[in-house]
């Protein structure tokens, strides 16, 4: 993944610009859906995913499944360092009319990263521990909410559909690691 952001960097194809699927934020720009929209970014936001990996693993742990819980954190710690790496990396512009604050580049989304690493990770680690009705609705449950945390940075014009479609791709690997380490 680093070596094809720098060469998509090399190439010059992150120098911004109006992404071919992006102007269709522009359709959900009402009060209402901004709102929405901002409320399920910040399930993805470095604080509420700080919050809730602290919170998941200590009870990981308090469940007495202490490897599931080190497991989560260190995830979810290289998720973050993930996306800022491939930020720094990439420097994309940011999409212009954006209706949210942003910082830093826009290459990839680390909202949808963070978010789905952390909601992603903990169903796969619940689907070796709890019963399967808990399991499947944590499955669910981490799908939709990488969905609308992904398409919630779109409406909100802070990304293009590209950014938020690597976080999800570098998000489904670490949680890909993490379900082959669960099983080793």
């Amino acid at each position: 993944m680093l070596l094809w952001a720098a060469q998509l960097r090399r190439r010059g194809r992150f120098d911004g610009g109006v992404g071919r699927f992006h102007g269709l934020g522009r359709y959900f720009d009402t009060p209402r859906m901004r709102e929405l929209a901002l409320d399920f970014s910040a399930l993805g936001s470095v604080t509420l995913v700080s919050t809730f990996t602290l919170l998941f693993a200590l009870l990981f742990w308090l469940g007495g499944d202490h490897f599931g819980a080190l497991l989560l954190a260190m995830t979810s710690g290289l998720a973050g360092a993930s996306g800022t790496t491939l930020k720094k990396l990439t420097r994309r512009v940011r999409p212009d009319a954006a209706s949210a604050t942003h910082f830093g580049s826009s290459f990839p989304s680390s909202h949808t990263l963070m978010g789905s690493t952390l909601y992603g990770c903990t169903a796969a680690l619940l689907a070796t521990t709890a019963p399967a009705v808990i399991a499947t609705a944590a499955a669910v449950a981490a799908v939709l909410l990488s969905l609308t945390i992904g398409c919630s940075r779109v409406v909100l014009r802070v990304h293009y559909i590209s950014d938020v479609m690597a976080g999800w791709w570098v998000a489904a690997s670490l949680v890909g690691s993490v379900v082959v380490l669960r099983q080793v």
